[in-house]
């Protein structure tokens, strides 16, 4: 494998995670209480250029659209989509509780936020778990993990792919929009920079110049978006993280048991080298960024809020553990659902994702 696209293509979504602010713990947990909404500007930023992209590619043939079919837990309920549902929803939780996901986790690590390693760690333990269970529920549910037919929104709503398409991007401008009108950028930036940062131009400005110490999260998303078109062409299936740590657990247990692939037969499924592989550009691009905003500054980047720790070492192991279990239960996490999912279309990502901000909203709110 080509290993120049997925570090190039990893080192830019790392850097526009920290330039944009949003590989900030404290950045994700304050979007499952809703009080700010950072996260929400750089996921819709990255959603409409990522359906852009998608449709575009569908409609010049470069690249079919590809739904995602749903996954069941095997018990006969949810309609097919069980396992996308509560996996969409334990990951969320994972997130409430880390204050990461797994691709931010990698741009935490790169940007000097070593409490990352402890979500890392559960992580990897939560994959190994899942690993260990699968070929068990396979066994006693017979359908865990069986995949639906592949259905799309527009599908089930009569219209054409790219006619949905750009419904769902008008919808999603008009949340911006809205989001902007009531808390914008400048306004939430102040919570997260100190006094003696720069910031960039906000919309409907454009400003990122690389003299400032961030960016509006909302341009930094629709240039994540963007970067489906080198992971299209060099990996055919788009922008994700979550199958990467599927290799990785994999190259740690065949030495911890040497008969995982009879122990866990999971393991014998292909992860993604190239997510694997883009992790190390994700690191490097999130430590370039941050090299870069500390220099636009004399004196510290980010305020004293932003620079608060999210739970202990013990809370993010466990948190970790839940983010990753579940999104190996849900097939995908907040990149491969949230943005490569959701711009095909597909049925069993918008319910992961409703089901990821549902489970993280949800345990905030009994959290406190």
């Amino acid at each position: 494998m080509d290993v120049i696209a997925p570090i190039l293509t990893g080192g830019a979504f790392g850097f526009l995670l920290e330039r944009g602010k949003t590989n900030l713990p404290v950045v994700i947990v304050e979007q499952m209480a809703f009080h700010e909404h950072t996260m929400l500007r750089m996921f819709l930023g990255a959603s409409i250029s990522s359906i852009g992209v998608m449709t575009a590619f569908h409609a010049a043939g470069i690249h079919t659209r590809c739904t995602k079919g749903g996954l069941a837990l095997g018990f006969g309920l949810m309609g097919g989509y069980g396992a996308n549902i509560v996996g969409g929803a334990l990951l969320g939780m994972g997130m409430t509780l880390t204050g990461s996901c797994p691709g931010t986790v990698w741009a935490q690590l790169g940007s000097g936020q070593t409490e990352a390693l402890f979500v890392l760690l559960g992580g990897i333990l939560g994959v190994i778990a899942f690993g260990y269970m699968d070929g068990y529920l396979q066994q006693r549910t017979k359908k865990f993990h069986e995949r639906k037919a592949p259905v799309g929104v527009d599908i089930e709503a009569g219209v054409s792919y790219t006619g949905a398409g750009l419904g769902f991007m008008a919808a999603m401008s008009a949340v911006v929009l809205t989001v902007n009108r009531f808390q914008p950028w400048e306004l939430a930036s102040k919570q997260w920079l100190s006094p003696e940062a720069s910031l960039s131009g906000t919309f409907p400005s454009v400003d990122l110049s690389l003299s400032q110490s961030a960016w509006d999260p909302l341009w930094a998303g629709v240039l994540v978006g963007l970067l489906q078109i080198p992971a299209m062409l060099s990996n055919g299936t788009g922008l994700g993280n979550s199958s990467g740590f599927v290799n990785i657990t994999k190259k740690i247990i065949s030495v911890v048991d040497p008969n995982y692939s009879r122990n866990a037969p999971y393991f014998n499924k292909a992860g993604s080298v190239w997510q694997m592989t883009s992790a190390i550009g994700i690191m490097t691009g999130a430590y370039l960024s941050s090299y870069l905003s500390a220099q636009a500054v004399n004196g510290p980047v980010l305020s004293d809020l932003a620079s608060q720790s999210v739970g202990s070492p013990v809370q993010k192991i466990i948190g970790g553990f839940i983010l990753l279990f579940g999104a190996r239960v849900a097939g995908g996490c907040t990149s491969g659902h949230g943005l490569t999912g959701l711009a095909t279309l597909s049925m069993s990502s918008l319910l992961s994702v409703a089901a990821m901000f549902g489970g993280g909203m949800g345990l905030k709110f009994l959290m406190g």
